[in-house]
């Protein structure tokens, strides 16, 4: 008969033998933040902004949006509707366009030559298309599919052979 063994307690090991893998986590956790801030930080004198309105010559200043067209209640409030012309489907009670969306845009002035009430249609250019009935679609008679569905000659020989077998 065996003797029981008495249970031994596992050794301890030291206390940073235990916490190794986390210190190291957390040095270099330090360490990537340490860098993010070294490269994004510094002496800057505008604390950090940067402005990126400039003219033609690259010079800062204030913004000009001559370019942006003007909307209708704009239009409305400063006393200058008159002064443009507005798309055919502009509703003037709202001043967006009236079409059947949950947030239709807003009312601009047509663009110059492109809604003009007087403009004709451009004459029709295309030859007229035919009735759907008279076109017809012709198969050739020996098409690439009926090919593949017949095997080259030397797989014939082959399958006959296998065939009289």
């Amino acid at each position: 008969m065996a003797t029981p063994q008495t249970p031994q307690t596992p050794s301890r090991g030291s206390v940073l033998k235990r916490y190794t893998p986390f210190i190291a986590v957390i040095v270099v956790l330090a360490v990537v933040v340490l860098v993010i801030a070294l490269v994004s930080g510094g002496d800057d004198d505008n604390g950090g902004s940067v402005s990126t309105n400039t003219d033609a010559n690259g010079s800062t200043g204030a913004t000009d949006f001559s370019d942006v067209p003007i909307f209708y209640n704009e239009a409305k409030e400063k006393g200058t509707l008159d002064d443009y012309t507005w798309q055919d489907n502009c509703d003037t009670e709202t001043g967006e366009v009236a079409i059947p969306i949950l947030n239709p845009p807003p009312c601009v002035p047509a663009a110059e030559g492109v809604y003009e009430k007087e403009a004709t249609p451009p004459e029709e250019t295309t030859a007229p298309v035919p009735p759907v009935g008279s076109v017809s679609f012709a198969t050739p008679k020996s098409s690439s599919l009926t090919k593949l569905r017949e095997p080259p000659r030397s797989m014939r020989k082959m399958l006959s052979g296998l065939r009289s077998r």
